[in-house]
């Protein structure tokens, strides 16, 4: 069952976390265990961020020095090894900061797939923790901003290209409207 607010901060946020731990503690883990989920969640992060570097940054140096710095804040490496949903919320906001890039880049189809990925990757984020609101607040900016700065596209090409963002609005509410 998720705990009551009052039993532990957890229990403020949403259930994907608590369902994920209390999984495990029935498979026969015990609580402490469940820690090392929130470590899976930090090196998977870690990977993630390697994945982004190798895809936006062109210079070697740069891709690793960006690896290194996020392998070594201390506030991760703190983050990583507790018992928290935090580390579950930070895996998935840095998968949206990977794939965010990436679907404002290309067209078409390949722009829809995107967007639905985020979509659902938004979606385990707002199971983990209420704040990926602010994702799908600065996504809809970023649309927004691309719909009405000047640019030599019309504006029936401007919103064909916003269309596949409201996947990333659609897909949560489907996802989590439950919770």
């Amino acid at each position: 069952a998720i705990p009551a607010p009052p039993v532990v901060f957890t229990g403020y946020h949403p259930p994907l976390w608590c369902a994920m731990a209390a999984g495990l503690v029935k498979l026969g883990g015990t609580v402490v265990a469940a820690q090392w989920m929130s470590i899976l969640f930090g090196v998977l992060k870690v990977m993630l961020v390697w994945v982004g570097v190798e895809l936006y940054f062109k210079d070697r140096a740069a891709r690793l020095g960006a690896i290194a710095l996020a392998t070594i804040l201390p506030v991760m490496i703190h983050m990583d090894g507790m018992l928290t949903n935090e580390v579950g919320s930070n895996l998935f906001a840095v998968g949206v900061v990977v794939l965010v890039p990436k679907a404002f880049s290309v067209e078409g189809r390949k722009r829809w797939w995107l967007a639905a990925a985020i979509g659902v990757v938004v979606s385990l984020q707002l199971l983990t923790k209420i704040s990926a609101l602010t994702a799908i607040a600065v996504i809809g900016g970023a649309v927004f901003l691309e719909l009405v700065l000047p640019q030599p596209r019309a504006w029936r090409e401007r919103i064909k290209r916003a269309l596949p963002f409201t996947l990333v609005v659609l897909i949560p509410i489907v996802l989590t409207g439950w919770y």
